[in-house]
């Protein structure tokens, strides 16, 4: 009995399947019949909509073989050419349609005269409940486009509304919806008055972060998240906790899952992150070229994950065609146990590189060279480093407090290479062939804001220390330096770009003056200030025009530097722009006598796969002759 049923029921279901056969063999001329559609009258907007709703719902069911089918198939082409004018205002069009057969396919004409749009009457648009005050809520009302007399176009009211609730899900207002949603339209007066509100409801809060891990202890991971429970619900916070997790170099793939508490007076929401470990070692190396640093290269091998802690490890090694620059470094890190992002830090550089001392006059010419050898630093610094949250900023404030450690040694004074005046026998016996040991204390702050890339990359970059070192805690040397620099990137429109730049440091050491006689060079003013420490100015990064770091008091550097720059860039192409600047500034002993020095010309940007590529021709306005100097300087300028 089940058997004849099953064969009944297989049966039955044969027959459904030829029926549909025979029906979609029927109707099949009706939908694969190749049509052309044309629309004139309109802009591509609109003619691409009229196309849409016209290929979607005109042909089916309709058989082009036809008069009537054809006539039938016309008219509904018109009907759905007019519904899709609606959106944007046009009520009243007069459309006509024609088809005709050409070759082997039909051609559908539309000719459209929209005619008189609807414009918008009264916008009555408010926004009311705990969240109306909210800046991001003013904000939207402040620039809703569908104001009195601006044709109606409710792709923009559709968009404006999504609007306003993304807004309210980034800021926590989970229960927000629209009391009212109103569009009434008055054909005979072509207008329409808008009527819309948003209800924000409440607004969530924070909860707690459950980690699912086990890399590192507790304590090294509760101070990341920039929100504490019951701080008002924020996604950009929620976003951010994901990129802070992944900036401590733990872990490769990060989840941040959101889990509403119900049943609460206020929705709480709850975290769990789920993470995974990333490799522990990371090796990175580069090799590059610049007018200022000629070639270079670098590697660099950082551990991660020393224990579960959250020490990590990073090892340098880098090379500088310019001067011969030898560098070696190591970093360490290690989080404390505190409620803000914090760390004990250790850094050491070992450095030697190449220096010439030669006099020079008032226009950096050269009047007698000295010298050459090579200058060596073994430096030593350790502090702590605390990642400083701001109000006004996603980016952090990386603050350190340290104490610097240094010794430098010199070997200038066995390169003599001629006899000099007793004055500068003198100089070369009293501050040439030393070593100097110095102790500092001080701060520096770090605040790099990038957004953007391309030609579009703006933002801004600031750094500042002070530090002094003192005989009291065995420094051999008292000096003291604060330093500032800043720079700027602003967009002026679509194609035009702002750059600025300023820098300004100021040092309290012990100056020596040595008269020394000579027809081009009555006295020198050398600074008791170690190397390291020193000002330099000129180059592609400095002052363009001048040889890279050319300017300072006999080309062992100043107690001084004061450095300001403007540059004004324009889009050319996609990826290529052009770019007019002015520079000015000096390194100096004394700042009676700093003689600042003035460059200025143009320069190619080419935004590239690898960074920006900036060529530029500057030209010296206070050296005989004003003569062009060629930079090529290779990633934004504002790191």
């Amino acid at each position: 009995m089940r058997l004849n049923r099953q064969v009944q029921l297989l049966h039955h279901l044969r027959a459904y399947a030829c029926w549909l056969a025979v029906v979609f063999t029927c109707a099949q001329p009706a939908w694969a019949e190749d049509i052309s559609i044309s629309v004139e009258g309109v802009n591509e907007t609109l003619s691409a909509n009229v196309k849409d709703h016209v290929f979607s719902s005109s042909l089916f069911g309709v058989v082009l073989t036809s008069q009537r089918g054809r006539d039938r198939y016309v008219e509904r082409a018109r009907s759905n050419a007019a519904q899709a004018l609606r959106p944007w205002g046009y009520y009243t069009p007069t459309i006509s349609a024609n088809l005709e057969r050409a070759a082997e396919r039909w051609e559908l004409k539309i000719k459209i005269d929209p005619g008189q749009p609807i414009r918008v009457g009264v916008a009555a648009v408010t926004v009311e409940g705990p969240g109306s005050q909210d800046d991001n809520f003013q904000a939207w009302l402040q620039a809703w486009p569908l104001q009195t007399g601006v044709q109606l176009d409710q792709t923009i009211w559709e968009a404006q509304k999504q609007s306003a609730l993304d807004i309210a899900q980034a800021a926590g207002y989970f229960q927000a919806a629209f009391a009212v949603q109103m569009i009434a339209l008055d054909l005979d007066r072509h207008q329409a008055d808008l009527e819309l509100r948003l209800d924000t409801g409440d607004r969530a809060v924070m909860g707690v972060i459950q980690y699912q891990q086990d890399l590192v202890q507790p304590h090294v991971l509760a101070p990341v998240a920039r929100f504490a429970p019951g701080d008002p619900y924020r996604l950009e916070l929620v976003e951010q906790l994901r990129l802070d997790l992944w900036r401590t170099g733990y872990f490769g793939d990060i989840e941040v899952i959101e889990q509403r508490r119900p049943g609460t007076a206020a929705t709480v929401v709850d975290f769990l992150v789920k993470v995974e470990k990333r490799s522990r070692n990371t090796h990175q190396g580069s090799i590059g070229y610049g007018t200022d640093t000629r070639f270079r290269t670098q590697y660099n091998w950082t551990r991660h994950l020393l224990s579960d802690r959250g020490d990590s490890l990073g090892i340098g090694l880098g090379w500088r065609q310019q001067d011969s620059e030898v560098l070696l470094s190591g970093d360490y890190r290690l989080p404390r146990k505190e409620s803000t992002q914090q760390f004990w830090m250790a850094n050491s550089v070992v450095r030697r590189e190449n220096q010439e001392l030669a006099f020079q006059n008032d226009d950096g010419e050269e009047v007698l060279q000295l010298a050459s050898g090579q200058v060596t630093d073994i430096q030593f610094k350790i502090g702590r480093l605390r990642l400083r949250n701001n109000p006004w900023s996603r980016k952090q404030i990386a603050e350190t407090i340290f104490i610097d450690l240094l010794r430098e040694k010199d070997n200038l004074g066995q390169g003599i290479s001629s006899p000099p005046p007793d004055p500068a026998r003198s100089l070369l016996d009293d501050f040439l062939g030393q070593t100097t040991r110095s102790i500092a204390v001080g701060m520096e702050w770090d605040w790099p804001v990038i957004r953007g890339s391309g030609f579009a990359t703006t933002g801004h970059h600031e750094r500042a220390w002070w530090f002094t070192a003192n005989e009291a805690w065995g420094s051999e040397k008292d000096f003291s330096q604060v330093y500032l620099s800043s720079r700027w990137n602003h967009m002026l429109g679509e194609r035009w770009k702002l750059l600025l730049r300023g820098e300004i440091g100021y040092t309290d050491a012990t100056l020596e003056d040595v008269e020394l006689g000579l027809e081009d060079l009555d006295r020198i003013s050398v600074t008791t200030l170690p190397y390291r420490y020193r000002f330099k100015a000129g180059g592609g990064q400095s002052i363009r025009g001048y040889d890279f770091n050319g300017l300072s008091n006999n080309g062992i550097g100043s107690n001084h530097i004061l450095v300001a720059s403007a540059e004004l860039e324009y889009q050319v192409l996609q990826n290529w722009s052009v770019a007019a600047f002015y520079d000015v500034g000096n390194a100096f002993n004394n700042w009676s006598d700093a003689k600042l020095k003035q460059g200025w010309g143009a320069g190619l940007r080419w935004y590239s796969l690898i960074g920006s590529v900036r060529i530029d021709f500057g030209r010296a306005e206070n050296i005989e002759g004003n003569p062009w100097q060629f930079y090529l300087t290779l990633g934004t300028p504002l790191l």
